[in-house]
């Protein structure tokens, strides 16, 4: 399930607040919203401190055959913090590559991004 990413980051920006009720209301918002997509924080809060790495999912072989490319595909869109287009152009080569059309230029570039996700 999905998480609205403006409106979770919303309700953290309020904890700042003075008003104590207005930063109850935004905790509770934010719970809310995770139990809805059913998320743990620590699937959402991703490690940026210096010197620490970003963990990810475990980097699987990404060859050329279908199976390969899907399995890319399927693992990037699994990622919470996706920019919302890059979501949308892996959900249109997931469905170019069901139907047996997705070009050789759009396999590089997705094992391309794969790949430099994983780093």
């Amino acid at each position: 399930m999905s998480i609205d990413r403006d409106a979770l980051l919303a309700a953290l920006d309020a904890l700042g607040g003075e008003d104590d009720q207005t930063v109850l209301s935004a905790a509770r918002a934010a719970a809310a919203m995770m139990d809805q997509a059913a998320l743990e924080w620590e699937e959402v809060l991703v490690e940026r401190l210096p010197g620490t790495a970003v963990s990810s999912a475990p980097a699987i072989e990404v060859g050329e055959d279908d199976a390969s490319i899907r399995k890319a595909i399927e693992a990037m869109l699994a990622r919470p913090s996706l920019h919302d287009g890059t979501r949308e152009d892996l959900e249109d080569f997931l469905r170019e590559l069901e139907a047996g059309e997705l070009a050789q230029e759009d396999r590089t570039y997705i094992m391309a991004l794969y790949q430099r996700l994983q780093d």
